[in-house]
């Protein structure tokens, strides 16, 4: 799990330095640097969330960030398909592509927290 962690903290981390240029960035920066640095903990110290107030903080994490897909799930249709969150294709409007890569962002963030909440100490 530490492979795994800790290549989930460098590209959420990456993910969040990138939202520089988003019209409100300090909202997405936080939303992918917490997952990254909760999987760069988990990736230093594997037994970490062990103890009980990281967990709690860890589950609250992943409980908000649930929130948040169910905030930002994106409404476009096939908001999966690459030509979609990529391009903004099919005859979308900016904002429609916008929200479909926002969703699908949310989605990464909460994948990310819910599977260091899970590993829990395993190596």
């Amino acid at each position: 799990m530490r492979i795994i962690n800790t290549i989930f903290c460098v590209l959420m981390l990456l993910f969040a330095v990138v939202q520089w240029n988003d019209p409100d960035p300090w909202l997405w920066i936080t939303i992918y640097a917490v997952p990254g640095i909760w999987a760069g903990l988990s990736a230093a110290w594997p037994r970490f969330t062990d103890s009980k107030i990281p967990r709690t903080i860890l589950a609250l994490c992943v409980a908000a960030s649930l929130v948040g897909v169910g905030l930002y799930w994106p409404h476009v249709p096939g908001f999966w398909r690459v030509e979609v969150w990529w391009q903004g294709g099919f005859g979308m409007i900016t904002a429609e592509a916008e929200a479909a890569r926002e969703g699908m962002g949310m989605m990464f963030a909460a994948l990310v927290l819910a599977i260091t909440f899970l590993a829990r100490g395993r190596r």
